[in-house]
């Protein structure tokens, strides 16, 4: 039942990190250019690469490491059906909040990335939970610490780094 609850969990968390992830990716990316085509470019590569790390292939790894025999589960493969959508509406809402004056000025990005990381951290939680490490409680200090890697770098690269790197490429100097 736990599994099952967990699961449950972990998807709408997981839609939930896709659209936030999207979101924060292209506010950032939009700061600094106004080249909109790469901004999608970026904006879905970047969403889709670093959820499924964050969501998938770390907390697996992270339960492997701490000797669970879990089950490996990707979303962006097994069912995309389900995914896309909230790429698309994530990838829109970072379009129209850049173009609010306030996310100019980085609020919108503080906020978005606040909160991509704590609904990225939950959907990393629940896999662990959903995909085999029932018993996580015993480990929990272990899994914090695991969990702050899997979920503060990837989110961080995410929704920062790869944005502003991407972003200034081609740009000339002025």
């Amino acid at each position: 039942l736990a599994k099952k609850g967990s699961k449950a969990l972990f998807h709408s968390f997981h839609f939930m990190h896709v659209v936030f992830a999207a979101t924060g990716t292209i506010i950032t990316f939009c700061r600094f250019s106004k080249n909109y085509f790469r901004a999608l470019i970026v904006g879905s590569i970047s969403t889709i690469f670093f959820c499924i790390l964050s969501d998938a292939v770390l907390p697996y790894v992270v339960g492997r490491i701490l000797g669970v025999d879990m089950h490996f589960h990707m979303c962006f493969i097994t069912e995309p059906q389900r995914v896309i959508p909230f790429l698309i509406m994530g990838l829109i809402n970072g379009f129209v909040l850049s173009m609010h004056h306030s996310s100019k000025q980085g609020g919108y990005s503080l906020t978005s990335h606040a909160s991509h990381i704590a609904i990225s951290s939950l959907a990393s939680t629940f896999y662990l939970i959903s995909h085999g490490f029932t018993n996580w409680y015993v480990s929990i200090g272990n899994v914090f610490v695991l969990l702050i890697i899997a979920v503060v770098i990837p989110c961080t690269l995410a929704d920062v780094v790869v944005p502003m790197t991407m972003a200034r490429l081609g740009r000339k100097n002025t």
